[in-house]
């Protein structure tokens, strides 16, 4: 009978390390979910402000392009529009010279025509 009481009693001990150690795994993984979650809100955070900052640009930009195709130009005109391109975007992307050089060949395309 002692036997017996004696690996009940070793069981039961092993039984808590057990109990414990999965506890101790649970409250790590528990933090690294909460981390992992604050980490996708600060990327959702992100992306939220990139799409708001691209929608102003696109919508600036449309705005611009509008007012190229709808004035008569002078050359003076163009200097400036220019010169406040170059403020707002120092060094513009390809597709922004490449929509720039579209919309002016269009505009004196019209003015010669």
């Amino acid at each position: 009978m002692a036997g017996y009481t004696h690996g009940a009693t070793r069981r039961s001990g092993d039984v808590h390390t057990v109990i414990r150690t999965l506890h101790q795994r649970e409250k790590q993984l528990l933090g690294e979910i909460q981390r992992l979650e604050d980490e996708a809100a600060e990327l959702r955070r992100q992306f939220v402000a990139q799409r708001r900052e691209t929608a102003a640009a696109r919508w600036q930009a449309r705005r611009l392009e509008h007012e190229i195709r709808s004035r008569d130009w002078t050359q003076a005109d163009w200097d400036a529009l220019l010169a406040d391109i170059r403020a707002r975007w120092p060094e513009p992307d390809e597709v922004r010279r490449q929509r720039l050089q579209l919309v002016t060949e269009e505009c004196t395309g019209r003015k010669a025509a």
